[in-house]
């Protein structure tokens, strides 16, 4: 038996591979800017849906509600977002981004141009938009969200127990 019976030449195995890879190495240059890939996935969403509700927002990356919490928390204590009274409904928090949100997304933008020439440096420009084109194609058609990581649904929901004779 070799590697590829096992499914490790296979498409799924290595965009499953490159994937938590570049995951990884994506959080590891976003560190000394003290952020997550949550963090930046939400500060991205704001600049393009500015004024938000939390719960909308919570909606739109099917996170739990109070995993977002603790998120938007931290951004904005941060100063990067700031919560609003929604003046239609006085009981929603509409969210903004703030001056100090926009610069630190042009810092993200630039360590995201970085991650990706060093993550697609072994392809020419024409591969790159032939990956981003079929990479498109696979995501449309699983249904994923645009723009939304799908990891956020896993975020700050409670651990199932496993069973003490397992």
């Amino acid at each position: 038996m070799n590697n590829n019976d096992l499914g490790m030449g296979q498409p799924a195995f290595l965009l499953a591979q490159v994937g938590a890879h570049a995951a990884s190495r994506f959080a590891e240059r976003l560190s000394p800017l003290q952020l997550s890939p949550p963090d930046v996935g939400i500060l991205r969403l704001l600049r393009v849906s500015s004024g938000i509700s939390q719960q909308e927002l919570a909606g739109r990356l099917q996170i739990h509600p109070s995993r977002l919490v603790a998120i938007v928390d931290h951004l904005e204590k941060r100063k990067f977002v700031e919560r609003r009274l929604n003046p239609d409904d006085r009981r929603l928090y509409s969210l903004h981004l703030t001056k100090s949100g926009g610069e630190i997304l042009e810092r993200i933008g630039k360590v995201a141009r970085e991650h990706q020439d060093a993550l697609l440096s072994a392809l020419s420009g024409e591969e790159r938009n032939e990956l981003a084109t079929l990479l498109r194609k696979v995501a449309n058609q699983q249904g994923l969200v645009p723009g939304v990581h799908p990891g956020y649904q896993r975020l700050g929901r409670p651990r199932r127990a496993v069973p003490r004779n397992a």
